[in-house]
């Protein structure tokens, strides 16, 4: 008669003389599952001490930003790009260049260039600065705000602020428009504040949401653009008056909101998730007492807020950008002694790097 080990062995057991040799069997069965017991207990505390390597390394790695590069505005009015980690500042254009922005490839970089004539012309290059390219943004009759009399008002406008739509062809372009004189009065005195969209190469250009001048939709000069990452909301940061505002723009209903209205904030910008704004707050307004810079992260209703970081004295906190991972945001801080610092925070730690000084208008590449 033969038996198999219940244990799996693959030896079979021949009984002779019976009962001596189950005597033998039944005194080795409790070794081999005593030794088993012990494989199964090494095989657990190895997995554990596994599971803590991974937990530390990933710990490591989120104590940190992710590997990745932000373009800047440099002290000398260029555009830079310096890596998260503070390493490889690369010089991308000449001066008097303003507002870098990503196309969400992260392949190309649009900005602003102030001209020789005081006028404001948009470029676009490619994310190592090579094809510089100008982007023809000219208003035709169509777009320009008309007047009540019918009559449309000479094309003289200003660019104040550009962005990527989140498909990538277009840019958003928000411009001052200067409407007719009235009579005794100056052109300059008079301006719609506007909303379009452009190609980068000039073409499909057209308004936003055209409304008449003597009901503006935007009340104030654009100082920054934010779309969400499903392009239903357009965050809207301007002054009028020498007071911050902080409006969204429903595309399409072409209608504007203030829910900010309260929060002093300043400007603000969404998070890639869609699911938060990162913001500014701070009482600018004239007479306002002095009071630290605020970075603010809360939902898009703004009920719901976290103060993540202030400023001491009477810093100033540029505009926020953040990760792609949406766990990390930069910006720009301005010290008591007019230096420029870039530093990024961590949303769930709130821990602060210094990355690089000389640094304005920071903006995240969207892609590492």
């Amino acid at each position: 008669m033969e038996y198999l080990s219940l244990l799996g062995m693959s030896t079979a057991v021949t009984v002779v003389g019976g009962p001596i040799t189950i005597a033998r069997m039944k005194r080795q069965r409790p070794r081999v599952i005593w030794v088993s017991r012990l494989a199964i207990v090494a095989w657990v505390v190895g997995m554990w001490c596994l599971a803590l390597l991974l937990t530390a390394a990933g710990s490591a790695r989120a104590a940190d930003p992710p590997a990745g590069k932000i373009a800047f505005v440099g002290d000398d009015g260029a555009i830079w790009t310096v890596r998260t980690d503070g390493s490889t500042r690369t010089k991308l254009t000449a001066g008097r260049a303003s507002q870098p922005t990503w196309s969400p490839d992260g392949a190309s970089v649009a900005y602003l260039v102030n001209q020789d004539d005081g006028t404001v012309s948009i470029r676009v290059m490619n994310a190592d600065g090579s094809e510089k390219r100008w982007v023809p943004f000219k208003l035709g009759t169509s777009q320009i705000p008309y007047s009540p009399s019918g009559r449309y008002a000479p094309p003289r406008y200003d660019i104040d602020a550009i962005t990527w739509a989140v498909d990538g062809r277009y840019l958003t372009v928000a411009a001052h428009v200067y409407l007719p004189a009235l009579s005794g009065g100056s052109a300059n005195d008079r301006y719609a504040n506007r909303l379009f969209k452009v190609r980068p190469d000039g073409g499909g250009q057209q308004a936003i949401c055209p409304v008449q001048p003597w009901r503006p939709a935007l009340f104030g000069f654009v100082q920054e653009l934010s779309w969400r990452s499903d392009g239903t909301r357009l965050l809207v940061a301007m002054t009028a008056r020498g007071v911050w505002h902080l409006a969204l723009l429903s595309p399409s209903t072409g209608k504007f909101s203030v829910p900010f209205d309260g929060l002093d904030l300043t400007w603000g910008t969404w998070s890639p998730s869609g699911s938060r704004i990162a913001a500014g707050a701070a009482k600018l307004w004239p007479g306002a007492p002095s009071a630290p810079y605020r970075l603010l992260v809360m939902d898009p209703s703004g009920t719901s807020r976290t103060l993540l970081a202030q400023t001491a004295g009477a810093g100033f906190l540029d505009a926020a950008t953040w990760s792609p991972d949406s766990a990390w945001i930069a910006c720009a801080v301005s010290d008591d002694d007019g230096s420029h610092e870039l530093r990024i925070v961590s949303v769930n730690t709130k821990k602060v790097l210094t990355i690089a000084e000389g640094v304005r208008e920071p903006a995240w590449c969207p892609r590492l």
